[in-house]
């Protein structure tokens, strides 16, 4: 599965407007910054079958051009920020914050 979650163009915060089905063990989160001054946090959470959000990985304040990809998922090596070896459930949600000015798109990956 592969979905653009955010808009490539976004200038603004956003939570995923329809949570990312994760159709198997492991998510990646591609971040596409295109350019500004600015910065951009993203946070996945994981939803459970009854609404509760958990944080499975927060970005770090993300700046300059360029792309940052984001793991989740068994096998996965941990890194600060980046990757985090945790079981990835049915659905997710993609939330950012941004300051300043900044031009950015965010893709999900997921595979069995």
């Amino acid at each position: 599965m592969s979905d653009r979650v955010i808009m490539k163009g976004t200038t603004a915060s956003v939570t995923s407007p329809v949570p990312v089905v994760a159709d198997g063990n492991n998510l990646l989160v591609v971040v596409n910054i295109e350019s500004g001054a600015g910065t951009v946090t993203v946070t996945i959470k994981g939803v459970t079958s009854s609404g509760y959000k958990y944080t499975l990985l927060a970005s770090t304040a993300l700046t300059g051009v360029g792309v940052t990809a984001l793991e989740i998922g068994r096998g996965a090596t941990p890194a600060a920020n980046l990757a985090a070896n945790r079981i990835v459930p049915p659905t997710v949600e993609i939330t950012t914050v941004v300051t300043g000015t900044i031009s950015y798109g965010v893709d999900a990956i997921s595979e069995d």
